[in-house]
């Protein structure tokens, strides 16, 4: 959710520039498990004021850490899986 907050940020259309910042936007306390998880009343009105609504269909990009299981090859030929975590491109609109 980071990566795609900065991005959001980069691009001018939120003013959060972190993952914190969007959280202490949009719930009254962060420590508060009913605001966390959008049970709290008064929590579920807040939202992210976008700075700009311009673009809105502009096509972008952001990055998301993935883990995929991948089959690979020991030096004595025997196949093993293994589990590889590596940071891809997602094409959306904005």
């Amino acid at each position: 959710m980071g990566l795609l907050v900065q991005k959001l940020h980069h691009l001018g259309i939120i003013k959060e520039s972190s993952g914190k910042a969007v959280c202490k936007a949009t719930v009254c306390d962060t420590t508060s498990k009913t605001c966390v998880y959008g049970e709290c009343k008064q929590c579920q009105l807040k939202v992210v004021s976008p700075v700009t609504e311009t673009g809105i269909e502009t096509k972008s990009f952001y990055y998301i850490w993935t883990t995929k299981l991948e089959q690979r090859t020991k030096a004595d030929q025997s196949q093993i899986n293994v589990k590889v975590t590596s940071k891809e491109k997602v094409e959306a609109t904005v």
